[in-house]
């Protein structure tokens, strides 16, 4: 059939075209071209009484849109994926915080910065030659009253000795990957680390009975207790699409201390 006959007989199909585009083909999981902004599949809303509840806020656009997750690391300064901010002008965004974003502070965004060697193109790909450094800092112009700052990881995550890795992530993405909109509900998931790549500075893990990160989840914080004390190892960096397979990746914290310490309150 032509394609003059498909737009003037079956315009659904047009339609439905359309969206099967927009949710693979710009995967950088599988090797596309963009970053995939990603929220929480398969995981749980966060509750009141959640250590994580005080640590997480939203990234928020001047048009009122929640487009990432971030982590507090001072009282001014969030933690969140390069890819959130590059290319955008930040007039305008605020930092929120609460269970549903929006509920809870308001901070004015004042600056955000980006990783100087932040590459777009290594992101193509689940597992990259060269690091993404895929990880940017945000000032706002007011100390928040009520987001508990979280410590980051203080050695390298490669060397803990544990017979398997996990980690809670969390993020106000999607909680369906058909869902083009994000509730800007806080969630959760526990996830396990399946691999390092350690010339890329990244950490995957494995899409466990549909368990991963999604939509606007991106530059969310991958949580681990070490002894007591909740402590930041990781962020969400890309993963697949249509949230329904494939890996979550992180960029790993441990290889950006110093990057970090630059920026911290």
């Amino acid at each position: 059939m032509k394609t003059s006959e498909i737009y003037a007989q079956r315009p659904r199909l047009l339609s439905a075209l359309v969206l099967a585009l927009a949710l693979v083909g710009t995967l950088t999981g599988c090797g596309q071209r963009a970053p995939s902004k990603l929220k929480i599949i398969g995981g749980i809303a966060v509750e009141e009484n959640d250590p994580i509840a005080s640590r997480v806020a939203a990234l928020v656009t001047s048009k009122h849109v929640v487009q990432c997750t971030v982590a507090a690391l001072g009282p001014s300064t969030f933690i969140t994926a390069a890819h959130c901010i590059y290319g955008k002008k930040l007039e305008g965004w605020t930092i929120e915080s609460g269970l549903r974003a929006g509920d809870g502070e308001s901070l004015p965004v004042l600056s955000g910065e980006i990783h100087t060697k932040y590459d777009p193109a290594s992101m193509r790909t689940l597992s990259p030659d060269l690091p993404p450094n895929d990880i940017a800092i945000i000032k706002t112009s007011e100390p928040t009253r009520s987001i508990i700052p979280v410590p980051i990881i203080r050695k390298d995550l490669r060397h803990l000795t544990r017979p398997a890795l996990k980690v809670t992530v969390a993020g106000y993405g999607r909680t369906d990957g058909l869902d083009p909109e994000s509730t800007g509900t806080l969630q959760k998931v526990v996830l396990a680390i399946s691999s390092f790549n350690k010339d890329a500075h990244e950490f995957t893990t494995i899409s466990d009975e549909g368990k991963m990160a999604c939509h606007v989840d991106s530059g969310g914080p991958a949580f681990m207790y070490i002894g007591k004390e909740l402590t930041l190892v990781g962020t969400i960096s890309r993963g697949d699409r249509s949230c329904t397979s494939g890996s979550t990746v992180f960029t790993d914290i441990s290889q950006f201390r110093e990057f970090v310490s630059e920026f911290h309150d």
